[in-house]
């Protein structure tokens, strides 16, 4: 009889101890913190639920470049994409790049490279924020998100600009891409 309670015991008591360490992730007001999420999860989410969570899209800048083949003489297919501005409660200013290769060929990106700038109204001051990304197996899609870390009160209007290269398996050469936007930093 002693050992069937014993085993009664140990088992209620692994039991418990499972239930007490999976209880946390069920329980209300739980919720997700920013740093909890991919850069991509967060542009899925409504913009109400990005701002719950300190994070803004200042500006979208859409992207079509054409992809010429090896001597450059025809169009072989296309880098779809979007450069962001983006502003965050922890981060401060960011920007964020995607390009995905369409249409006609399958070609792949090997790497995206470049710099972002931006100039505070307030100061007058051009700063910049290089940037690259490698794709250590070549892909139809690269991304990139880089941070500031600089933070600018309500209100403060930003130019922004963006000047990067895209290296792309079967171009003759990297291609350029570059792009102009102005931002108002929101009221937190």
């Amino acid at each position: 009889m002693t050992n069937k309670i014993k085993r009664l015991i140990s088992i209620l008591l692994v039991t418990v101890l499972f239930l007490l360490t999976i209880q946390p992730a069920f329980a209300t007001g739980n919720k997700r913190k920013i740093d909890d999420y991919s850069i991509e999860e967060l542009l899925n989410l409504s913009v109400q639920e990005q701002e719950n969570l300190g994070f803004y899209v200042l500006a979208e800048v859409p992207m079509r470049i054409p992809v010429s083949n090896t001597d450059g003489s025809r169009v072989v297919s296309y880098i779809d994409g979007t450069w962001r501005v983006l502003y965050t409660k922890a981060n401060g200013l960011g920007f964020y790049m995607s390009g995905t290769t369409v249409s006609i060929g399958p070609d792949l990106i090997k790497n995206v490279s470049g710099t972002d700038y931006y100039t505070s109204y307030s100061d007058n001051i051009e700063r910049s924020c290089p940037f690259s990304t490698t794709a250590l197996v070549p892909e139809q899609s690269i991304y990139n998100t880089t941070y500031t870390y600089d933070f600018y009160d309500v209100g403060t209007y930003l130019d922004c600009s963006v000047g990067c290269y895209f290296g792309v398996v079967g171009s003759s050469k990297p291609i350029y891409w570059s792009a102009t936007t102005q931002v108002t930093i929101p009221k937190l």
